[in-house]
């Protein structure tokens, strides 16, 4: 920093700047804990999802204990780029068949309503 800064300004009084309100504080936002939610899968309806059966979110989800956010930030591991978090076609596929239990009519019915 500048030495220039502490010392009070010597211009005569009319010349300088006048302030009409008090100095505003700084806001400050701080987080504490972290708590983190799962959630269940299910067919989609978005109309976006260009091939395959859309993935969306449940309602069902499952809370896990407050973390400390420095512990959570010690723990979390690396954070994942889009082409990581992207499900292709036959990866969703094979969630809704075979993990989830959707039935092909069910999975057909959901394409056929993000192509119409």
């Amino acid at each position: 920093g500048s030495c220039q800064r502490d010392v009070p300004s010597l211009r005569p009084l009319h010349l300088a700047p006048r302030r009409l309100a008090p100095p505003r504080k700084k806001n400050r936002i701080d987080f504490k804990d972290v708590v983190i939610r799962e959630y269940s899968i299910t067919l989609g309806d978005h109309p976006n999802c260009s091939i395959g059966p859309p993935i969306s979110l449940d309602w069902e989800f499952e809370e896990f204990h407050p973390l400390a956010l420095d512990e959570y930030e010690s723990v979390r591991g690396r954070r994942r780029n889009l082409r990581q978090m992207l499900l292709n076609y036959y990866h969703r596929k094979h969630l809704f068949e075979h993990v989830l239990g959707f039935s092909k009519e069910e999975i057909k019915k959901a394409q056929s309503r993000e192509m119409g």
